[in-house]
């Protein structure tokens, strides 16, 4: 499936004439196409990620001749990927050239639509906040959550101006079954999973839409700039109003056959948690969400007899302020997480686990001794455990993440391999 990506910027037509070997500039003369669109894509990635940088650092960095280096950043200004940004001072010798991320070269925008929240970004194509908005989600009727999601685009959007949209990457409860049209297992959102929804989402934002699991996203933020920087095999057990799971296997996000990797709600359980899930209030829920989410809190509460406990956050808060009762309900999650944790781990043995969610986060510290404890009782398993580094903002930050590394792979590899499939999420205007 290919993602169009703004057919009417030039840069990006020009660039793709340009790999196809339509042009040949002075230091690039009889040089492969695939090669030049390399040595593009190296450079730009090095001024996106430590701009301003001066050719100096794209020499060191890429293995290029300064000839070449200075033709590659020749192609890019030409292409409005980058721009001049002053010049170094404070140095022996004579002063150098500095070159960032041209502002007006592209954004993406992240979205995160959860149950309790709306998170829109805007970000240029170094990574770099435009705007942001954050709202409480109108999540009573799907046309409402919808338009609301709409509006938060606009405003973010807004501030570019005239700059293009490259990419708007949707974080949202549920999966996108490849072929299908409407997303499945977002109980939580009401008419969430009817086929209009995702048309009504593409039919308000100026650009191509990609859908993808929000947990996904979460593991996605964490691995580019949080508690998963520099691991390889983790996994994010998000807990809040449902339980899901982002898996990171060998360094890339894993979404098996179906996209349904990481449903860990639906482990089985014994007993009479085992019942159907189709009926009563948690309607839509598996069995181990049924033990280890917001409502599994509230019943704790209740049956505690903590009357001021209107919200699993109430019951964090309370247990942070020492409160007996509540103590004992986080670490009966603990230990009903842990049976959740040793079967992901008898399967994946993952280096690290990381709790993230409205409660994985706010509970974390609280959490992680009984958890440890309960682990070692029952498996010989003994991955990592640790909490999110970017709490709230994992999902919004991973749906940038991703919409950058989309944008990027379809502006210097728009005949390459990795580009002709985006992902079995995304679906297009």
């Amino acid at each position: 499936m290919i993602l169009p990506i703004d057919t009417n910027r030039e840069a990006t037509v020009d660039l793709a004439r340009r790999k196809a070997g339509g042009h040949r500039g002075n230091g690039a003369v009889g040089q492969p196409g695939l090669m030049r669109t390399m040595n593009l894509r190296a450079a730009f990635e090095i001024v996106a990620a430590e701009g301003p940088v001066a050719a100096t650092r794209l020499v060191q960095g890429t293995g290029l001749s300064k000839p070449t280096v200075s033709e590659v950043l020749r192609q890019l200004l030409d292409f409005g990927l980058i721009a001049r940004a002053g010049r170094t001072s404070g140095q022996v010798g004579p002063s150098a050239q500095l070159y960032e991320v041209s502002g007006a070269s592209g954004v993406v925008i992240g979205v995160d639509v959860g149950y309790e929240w709306v998170r829109v970004v805007s970000a240029d194509l170094s990574g770099k906040v435009v705007a942001r908005a954050d709202e409480r989600a109108r999540r009573r009727r799907a046309r409402d959550l919808v338009e609301q999601v709409g509006r938060l685009v606009e405003q973010v959007a807004g501030p570019v101006g005239s700059t293009t949209r490259y990419l708007a990457v949707f974080g949202t409860p549920g999966v996108l079954r490849p072929g299908d049209s409407h997303l499945a297992l977002a109980p939580h959102l009401p008419g969430w999973e009817r086929p209009e929804v995702l048309s009504s989402l593409r039919d308000l934002v100026a650009c191509p839409v990609v859908f993808e699991n929000d947990v996904n996203l979460a593991a996605i933020g964490e691995l580019a700039r949080g508690a998963g920087r520099g691991v390889r095999d983790f996994v994010l057990v998000s807990i809040g109003t449902g339980l899901g799971m982002g898996v990171v296997l060998d360094g890339r996000l894993h979404r098996g056959a179906s996209g349904l990797a990481g449903e860990v709600g639906y482990l089985p359980t014994v007993g009479a948690d085992c019942v159907d899930a189709a009926t009563g209030p948690t309607r839509g829920q598996g069995a181990m969400e049924r033990l280890v989410s917001s409502h599994a809190v509230l019943e704790l509460a209740k049956e505690a007899g903590l009357q001021h406990a209107t919200s699993a956050a109430a019951v964090i808060d309370a247990a942070r302020a020492g409160d007996p009762a509540a103590l004992r309900i986080v670490a009966e999650i603990a230990g009903r997480l842990a049976f959740c944790i040793a079967s992901v781990a008898a399967v994946l043995d993952p280096e690290l686990v990381i709790l993230g969610g409205g409660i994985g986060t706010g509970a974390g510290p609280l959490l992680l001794e009984p958890l440890r404890r309960n682990l070692a009782a029952i498996s010989p398993l003994r991955p990592r455990l640790g909490t999110s580094e970017l709490g709230s903002a994992a999902v919004v930050d991973g749906a940038v993440t991703e919409a950058l590394r989309l944008v990027v792979d379809r502006i210097f590899d728009v005949d390459g391999p990795s580009a002709s499939v985006v992902s079995t999420q995304a679906a297009h205007r």
